[in-house]
């Protein structure tokens, strides 16, 4: 139904983060909506569809997931808003899947966005990963590309 339905589903999802944002600011507390992979029905793959969807509403902020980004060919497109993010997720794929690959094993520029990061974000980043081995190597080329 939300399909025939957009800007239903829009009201309703903003509706939702009100109630809890609401109990965020309760519990003193942010609660960060994510951008998510390339499923095509998912809300907030794109900057500005994330951005509008969390503006205004007390207790909401936003992750930035740049593995998710990846999915839908949406990486650099993320860049210019880091300034806004309030948590930052990095892991690697192909573009293809949320592969969640250590950083450098799949097809994103870690060298531009580690960058781009470091510049204009001073929070938290975490590499998302599936073994301590993965994360060594994931760690290496944080240190490399995030300075």
């Amino acid at each position: 139904m939300g399909k025939l339905l957009p800007q239903k589903v829009w009201t309703l999802q903003k509706d939702a983060l009100r109630q809890i944002g609401k109990c965020a600011v309760e519990h003193s507390v942010l609660a960060c909506l994510e951008n998510m992979i390339s499923i095509k029905e998912f809300l907030c793959r794109q900057p500005e569809e994330l951005i509008g969807m969390t503006e205004g509403i007390e207790g909401i902020g936003m992750t930035f997931d740049f593995g998710h980004a990846n999915t839908i060919g949406m990486v650099n497109d993320f860049l210019p808003y880091v300034h806004r993010a309030n948590h930052i997720h990095i892991h690697d794929n192909h573009g293809m899947s949320d592969e969640h690959l250590p950083l450098g094993a799949g097809s994103i520029n870690w060298d531009k966005v580690g960058k781009t990061i470091t510049a204009n974000y001073s929070g938290v980043v975490v590499i998302e990963g599936r073994s301590a081995e993965e994360a060594k190597t994931s760690l290496a080329v944080f240190r490399r590309c995030f300075v």
